[in-house]
């Protein structure tokens, strides 16, 4: 399903309250707060997400599970550098960091399709494409954010 012209002048509504965001000023945030950027960025669009479209909203308990383990995982990396470092603690520490990377994922991709289901499409100018979702996360999704709300600004001059 491919954006018409009159779906795209309906989306500076849908997208109006998603922030623009530099992508270089979230990069900067991003390593600043040593990832604390980004979680809130996943959280308060998830937010955003869920209230826009309360038929298909992304699960709380998904929500706080990723944040959960956001902060097990920093609290161990700050844990395990006071430690002696054994092969035990190493492999626990890396397989808790891979599963959170994993929320992540999953968590990027869920932002992108309710994304895409806003745009009303899979494919085209607006939509978020899977394997830049899945490379940048983040990052990508609100390059895409800021395109969609440039456009609309733009085509409503």
């Amino acid at each position: 399903m491919e954006t018409t012209q009159q779906d795209s002048e309906a989306l500076p509504g849908k997208f109006s309250r998603f922030p623009e965001v530099g992508i270089l000023w979230m990069l900067a945030l991003s390593f600043l707060t040593l990832g604390f950027y980004l979680l809130y960025w996943f959280f308060s669009r998830s937010r955003l997400l869920n209230e826009l479209l309360p038929e298909a909203p992304i699960p709380s308990a998904f929500i706080y599970l990723c944040c959960s383990g956001f902060f097990v995982n920093t609290a161990l990396a700050i844990y395990t550098e006071s430690l002696e470092k054994t092969e035990t603690i190493s492999q626990v520490a890396f397989l808790i960091y891979f599963l959170v990377n994993c929320l992540f994922l999953v968590w990027a991709l869920m932002i992108r399709t309710r994304i895409n289901v806003l745009v009303g499409s899979d494919s085209g100018t607006f939509a978020a494409n899977i394997w830049w979702t899945l490379l940048l996360e983040a990052w990508y999704l609100q390059y895409k954010i800021n395109q969609i709300k440039r456009s609309s600004f733009y085509s409503l001059m």
